[in-house]
């Protein structure tokens, strides 16, 4: 697509793939084609982009078992995980309908940072993330480097559907 020039129509390439065998992939890409350098995309976790204490053990625990750097998938896992232990802490409890309660409105910290259930319809609100690629020297992949995060209440998604 970068050859057929479709930014003349107004078409801009863009990514949302961060997870490394995609950013690896995309790397000999923006070497080839000035076109898609600094090409912008949108993130729902890299794990350079956060910046807190929970990332910082993720990455760190990780890196350290598995010898690469976490992907969005084990970030959700964890942040499931997560949420799981804390709601049955603060309900104290199994019980169904009790951690359906405890958990609207639930906060925590995960490795995005703040996250919370929203209680009329249970969505998590959490950061996501708007990058930019980059080639660097030392790395074997496009590495996504942050140009602005978007706030949980800045990317809350409409309520559609009231109870």
């Amino acid at each position: 697509m970068a050859t057929m020039k479709i930014e003349k129509y107004g078409i801009k390439i863009t990514t949302g793939g961060n997870i490394l065998p995609v950013l690896k992939a995309t790397l000999p890409l923006l070497k080839a084609f000035e076109s898609l350098r600094g090409m912008m995309g949108g993130a729902y976790y890299y794990y350079e982009l956060p910046k807190n204490p929970v990332n910082d053990w993720l990455v760190k625990e990780h890196t350290a078992r598995f010898k690469e750097p976490p992907d969005f998938f084990t970030c959700g896992g964890f942040t499931a995980a997560m949420a799981t232990l804390r709601a049955f802490e603060k309900a104290q409890s199994t019980d169904t309908e009790k951690l359906i309660t405890t958990m609207e409105g639930l906060e925590f910290m995960t490795p995005k940072g703040r996250m919370y259930f929203r209680n009329i319809d249970h969505q998590a609100m959490q950061s996501m993330y708007i990058f930019r690629l980059e080639a660097r020297p030392n790395r074997e992949w496009a590495v996504p480097v942050l140009v602005r995060e978007i706030s949980p209440e800045e990317g809350m998604p409409p309520v559609l559907v009231k109870r």
